[in-house]
């Protein structure tokens, strides 16, 4: 009966408020023995820790030294400012003991995409109810449902963090409505940054297309050259030339860079992709059946590897191609010369591109 009642506490406990804690010290009798036992308040983890002694002077002994030690840490460590992000990183840093070094680092890439420098990345006892709306109003449109509850529940800590700090919150997260708009109402298509894009390549081949196979060659390739998926999936190992540097598109011969060489060098060694000769033709991607890809199944695998990046949702061949152009415009091309080099029909469908970004960033 009397572990029947220890537990039922412990449920209890779990559900209470988070910095609430029980505030009382308890008597517990054994079959055996009593002993003083008490529940110190929650964590910004949302983890408890309960004391135990032989007697109430030891015990509150206790107490005053675990409050003293949790004190201390923050005294030291905390931010000297206020500032939201300021504290997202204190968080992280304190999270380093509880969660994996490669889960933090993705969550780190998801709030750098999401919420430093955005509207309510500023003191955090100036965020009010409107700001914390807004914001959410904004990130329902453009990320995946498990990246908005992850962003969520860190904020939930980093708040509960900042007020053990002695910083007062204007609002609350539990009123805040995260309402995605219906299906068809507002375009998902998303143009991702120069650093999106570098990220999400650096990811990709970092990851060595282990879990995703030839779905993410292609991918990977769409990045490093910015072709149509169409073109790339009627493309032939006779079309590539790596002396020369070049991939055949309808007859006519497209510039490849330096890195995208190397890159299809690698994959050959290993066996990934067939041999570049003229008189191979065979298609330079086919699936594990044999067969050329599906559109379906490529943007099916971006979805996977974006959302594990914390990147918004939306982002497909297409866009990465748009997104491609955007950094070449960005690092100094020529949209002459990007027009020349990506099969193209003018400039102007190169700067409306650039325009389609540029009102993307402004709006949010």
């Amino acid at each position: 009966m009397t572990s029947c009642i220890i537990a039922l506490n412990e449920f209890m406990i779990g559900e209470m408020d988070m910095r609430r804690g029980t505030k009382e010290i308890r008597k517990v009798f054994t079959g055996s023995r009593e002993y003083y036992v008490y529940d110190l308040d929650k964590d910004f983890f949302g983890k408890s820790k309960r004391i135990y002694a032989a007697t109430e002077g030891e015990l509150k002994e206790k107490i005053a030294t675990a409050e003293a030690e949790r004190t201390a840490v923050l005294e030291t460590y905390r931010p000297v400012g206020k500032k939201l992000s300021d504290y997202v990183r204190f968080y992280f840093k304190c999270a380093v003991t509880q969660e994996a070094i490669p889960t933090i680092k993705k969550l780190t890439t998801l709030f750098e995409n999401a919420v430093f420098d955005s509207p309510i990345d500023k003191n955090i006892d100036e965020i009010t109810q409107e700001d914390m709306q807004k914001f959410y109003n904004t990130i329902v449109l453009k990320f995946e449902q498990v990246n908005i509850d992850k962003i969520t529940d860190v904020l939930k800590k980093t708040f509960t963090l900042a007020k053990e700090a002695g910083i007062t919150c204007q609002f609350n997260l539990s009123d805040i409505r995260k309402t995605v708009p219906a299906a068809g109402t507002v375009s998902t298509a998303y143009i991702m940054s120069p650093k999106e894009l570098e990220s999400l390549l650096s990811f990709c081949i970092a990851e060595d297309c282990v879990k995703y196979g030839v779905n993410e060659l292609v991918a990977i390739f769409t990045m490093l050259t910015g072709f149509r998926f169409q073109d790339i999936n009627t493309m032939k190992a006779k079309d590539i030339n790596l002396e020369e540097k070049t991939a055949t598109i309808d007859k006519k011969k497209y510039p490849l860079s330096d890195q995208c060489v190397s890159w299809i060098e690698s994959q050959i060694e290993i066996g990934r992709l067939p041999e570049c000769r003229e008189e191979n033709d065979r298609l330079l991607f086919l699936n594990s059946y044999g067969n050329p890809l599906t559109m379906q199944s490529v943007h099916s695998t971006i979805r996977n590897i974006t959302r594990v990046c914390g990147l918004p949702k939306g982002i497909t061949t297409k866009t990465i191609r748009k997104a491609f152009i955007v950094s070449e415009l960005e690092n100094g091309t020529k949209p002459k010369e990007i027009k020349d080099n990506l099969h193209m029909q003018s400039i102007r469908e190169v700067m409306n591109i650039k325009d389609e970004y540029d009102l993307q960033v402004s709006i949010g």
